[in-house]
């Protein structure tokens, strides 16, 4: 079972020289189930100067009773109601009312532990050049349980803008940004990317300045059915491999397939060679790069080819997914289980066998994580 080191909201606060403010942005929108827990850690932060501008977005539930509540016991909580507008608009509405230098991120569901704040200021005192800071996290799932996600393979600031082109290299609720450093006109979500715009900022981002990621985890972040990764997975899937395209082109030239989307449409014979033609061809591009970055370059490629397969997974056709994964020659990158599946009549086969193996992996998961209770200071179980 994994061991997560313990945490206490009430350590001694840290020494900070010059203290700076750090605004964090807090879009509500039906979060009364975890807003409490939320909005508590952030208050409970061992860096105690912080202002929390929270907007909810037209909630329908308690959110907005709950939020001004914890603003008449907190000053440092500033609340905003307003006719929902969506999450874009929220963000860049939040913004130019940050007064700090240093303006974070958070969601409504997630929780930060205690030094957080604190450790993402430090990165910011010790780099004057560092634009924007992420951290690793623990991934809440079910009711109360947690894990710990593993860490990119590579991550210098140069690392990370190479990673920026393939996939969003941080976690949105984990940055934090330096608006001397980015800029005002910069520092702005961009609509025409829905349900990526964190993976549009933040390439936008590196490609200028420098970004690191804490290795220490500093969140938890919750995964549930009501997420947005899970209600708008599609139109997310559609954004991300534009934005990919969009990256590839202007760094590499590299000439995209419009039907390389077709695949989150239909997982057919075509969809999935030209599936294969893609990774090939990111292969190519880590083979030509420079010996500092090819790391770099196949932690991307092997990211966008375990979102390829994944849709694979989803339609259920074991054979396109064997063909896929033999087709790109990374059948030694897929857990032996499933290479098992791919040739075993006695696994199931189809998409009986890919459901038997979801099951599996749940229980595995559950060994292999802990209670809440015991990682998340003050924690409660919904």
């Amino acid at each position: 079972m994994t061991r997560f080191p313990a945490a206490s909201a009430s350590d001694a606060p840290p020494s900070f020289d010059g203290a700076p403010l750090v605004s964090i942005i807090l879009p509500v929108f039906n979060a009364e189930k975890w807003l409490p827990s939320c909005v508590g850690s952030l208050l409970r932060q061992n860096y105690q100067h912080i202002e929390i501008v929270a907007i909810d977005d037209g909630s329908t539930d308690a959110s907005a009773a709950i939020l001004a509540d914890l603003a008449a016991r907190d000053t440092r909580l500033r609340v905003i109601s307003r006719p929902n507008r969506g999450l874009v608009a929220t963000l860049n509405e939040a913004l130019p009312l940050c007064r700090g230098d240093l303006i974070a991120r958070m969601d409504s569901d997630d929780i930060a532990y205690p030094d957080r704040i604190g450790e993402q200021v430090r990165a910011f005192l010790a780099d004057p050049q560092l634009a924007l800071s992420g951290c690793r996290y623990d991934v809440i799932y079910g009711r109360d349980r947690v894990h710990r996600v593993d860490g990119l393979r590579c991550s210098t600031a140069d690392d990370l803008a190479v990673m920026a082109r393939y996939f969003t290299m941080l976690l949105h609720p984990t940055v934090m940004f330096r608006r001397s450093v980015i800029g005002e006109a910069e520092l702005r979500y961009d609509d025409n990317y829905p349900h990526a715009e964190d993976f549009d900022l933040f390439r936008r981002i590196a490609r200028q300045h420098r970004t690191m990621i804490t290795d220490r985890p500093l969140l938890a972040y919750r995964v549930h059915v009501e997420s947005v990764s899970a209600t708008r997975k599609t139109e997310m899937r559609y954004t991300h491999l534009r934005i990919v395209a969009e990256n590839l082109a202007e760094a590499h030239g590299y000439r995209w397939d419009e039907r390389n989307a077709e695949i989150l449409e239909r997982v057919d014979h075509e969809s999935v060679t030209r599936a294969s033609r893609l990774i090939a061809a990111l292969d190519r591009i880590t083979e030509l790069a420079e010996p500092s970055l090819k790391m770099a370059h196949k932690e991307g490629a092997d990211n966008l080819f375990f979102f390829l397969y994944t849709i694979i997974w989803e339609s259920g056709e074991t054979g396109l997914l064997s063909m896929f994964v033999d087709t790109t020659g990374r059948r030694n990158q897929i857990r032996r289980r499933e290479r098992y599946l791919f040739h075993s009549p006695a696994s199931g086969g189809g998409a009986v066998g890919l459901k038997l193996l979801e099951a599996f992996d749940k229980i595995s998961r559950y060994f292999r994580s802990t209670p809440a209770r015991r990682a998340i200071p003050g924690f409660q179980r919904l």
